[in-house]
């Protein structure tokens, strides 16, 4: 049997004891539709080669994806609703009240000093606005045996 059938295995003896059950990045996902206001300006912090806001382009006026990666950034399709910048998350090049929605997946975790990435959200975020994290869980067991290998 190979990966992915043993994947798709598991996700049915899953769905079969737990119906009810939403995975966090269902949740995730769930959260920043219900997040996003009409028109909105949005940051996916941390972008990366896919981006995560792509999906929602429809429901937004600007997206600016930003990582730190120049190899990341080049892998992204830009759209006419699309833009993406090299730059920290730690000090990022926009002014002030400047996002209606900051979506940031996978990155904190990755981060030296995640206190001043998320003080830099807190600027650049409108008020009323949303930021919005997924990462991963310091305690699943995963995580801890990495970072024994």
């Amino acid at each position: 049997m190979t990966l992915q059938q043993n994947f798709q295995w598991a996700q049915r003896v899953f769905q079969r004891y737990f119906p009810d059950y939403i995975s966090a990045e269902e949740h995730f996902k769930k959260f920043i539709e219900s997040s996003l206001p009409g028109e909105a300006v949005v940051l996916d912090a941390g972008c990366g080669k896919q981006g995560l806001i792509r999906e929602y382009l429809s429901n937004i006026r600007f997206m600016v994806g930003a990582d730190i990666d120049k190899n990341s950034i080049r892998g992204n399709v830009i759209t006419d609703k699309q833009a993406f910048v090299l730059a920290s998350l730690e000090k990022l090049p926009f002014r002030e009240e400047t996002f209606d929605l900051i979506a940031c997946q996978w990155v904190v975790e990755h981060l030296r000093e995640p206190q001043i990435a998320l003080d830099e959200f807190y600027r650049i975020l409108k008020k009323g606005g949303r930021i919005v994290v997924f990462t991963s869980n310091a305690y699943n067991l995963i995580p801890i045996i990495s970072k024994f290998l």
